[in-house]
């Protein structure tokens, strides 16, 4: 894990941005991983993967929304 540490001065559009951007990424993490992910067999490899359910590994009327 690395971490970096951001200062902005007198940018307010772009601090909000880097809020949300923060904010979805601590939400993603917060999610309950087998809620959102399936089994798929990767056709190449011939293994099956586990993949989060909006992969484009998955057909896309079996995505999640």
């Amino acid at each position: 894990v690395k971490e970096v540490g951001i200062y902005l001065a007198d940018c307010p559009g772009i601090a909000k941005k880097v809020e949300v951007y923060f904010n979805n990424l601590w939400t993603l993490a917060s999610l309950n991983s087998s809620a959102y992910t399936k089994t798929v067999m990767d056709q190449q490899w011939q293994v099956e993967r586990k993949v989060p359910c909006w992969s484009h590994f998955i057909k896309p009327r079996d995505r999640c929304k």
